[in-house]
């Protein structure tokens, strides 16, 4: 995708600088203004979306595209601990993927502006006139490129979820007096908490191992439920 260099301020902002920075100037001596696939391609202004020009032509299209990111979790496991406690049990267990990068399409669709959809409050920050410093780009219904496929919609993944934990209780005790060989009660949390830095609902976005082309994208999938089971173990 595209490198997402936040929001033009002005329309004079929006021109077009060489490797060194410098302003380039077409054969007239005036300042050219950054275009979208080629020259006579829609004219970026104040309120659109910075890309970067990766190859300083003055163009964002296919020559600028990078790579952002990869689904594929650098590590991703599980852990977790038994402890015993006279005719106490206590299971705790964590599952993590680290190093994995998610395309947040749930943020694209709701930053987009670019329907009539419902929109999300972030975008309250938007551009709305010249001079306004803000990483969110003006609204423009059916028209222009704010939205593109870019690293501002690509984010780390990594999380930690605290999957699960048990404690089993042994009223041995209470089952011997009423000639039972064993008696347990127990209790189990599941889905406690997940510490991330993933900013949508959930960052355990599904994996398809069986696809090389995948792309590990958010699609606002209803995240797991914090679940109570009590129960109770009768051995006769």
């Amino acid at each position: 995708g595209f490198r997402y260099l936040g929001v033009y301020p002005t329309d004079a902002d929006a021109v077009a600088h060489d490797a060194d920075g410098n302003i380039i100037y077409n054969m007239e001596g005036k300042p050219l203004y950054m275009r979208y696939e080629n020259a006579d391609g829609y004219r970026f202004r104040g309120g659109d979306a910075i890309y970067a020009d990766v190859n300083h032509d003055g163009l964002i299209n296919e020559l600028d595209i990078v790579r952002l990111g990869n689904s594929n979790p650098k590590f991703m496991g599980g852990f977790g601990s038994k402890l015993t406690w006279k005719n106490l049990v206590v299971t705790l267990f964590f599952h993590y993927r680290l190093g994995q990068d998610i395309v947040n399409m749930t943020k694209m669709n709701n930053e987009n502006m670019y329907y009539r959809n419902n929109q999300s409050v972030s975008v309250l920050n938007r551009w709305r006139r010249q001079g306004d410093i803000t990483n969110i780009p003006r609204a423009l219904y059916n028209h222009g490129y704010n939205w593109l496929g870019s690293d501002r919609f690509v984010e780390d993944g990594s999380f930690v979820r605290f999957k699960s934990a048990s404690i089993s209780y042994s009223l041995k005790n209470i089952a011997e007096k009423i000639s039972l060989k064993d008696l347990k009660l127990n209790f189990m949390v599941y889905n406690l908490y997940t510490w991330t830095g993933y900013t949508g609902v959930d960052p355990e976005v599904p994996m398809l191992s069986t696809d090389p082309f995948f792309i590990g994208e958010d699609k606002a999938d209803t995240p797991p439920p914090m679940n109570y089971i009590l129960s109770l173990n009768v051995k006769f």
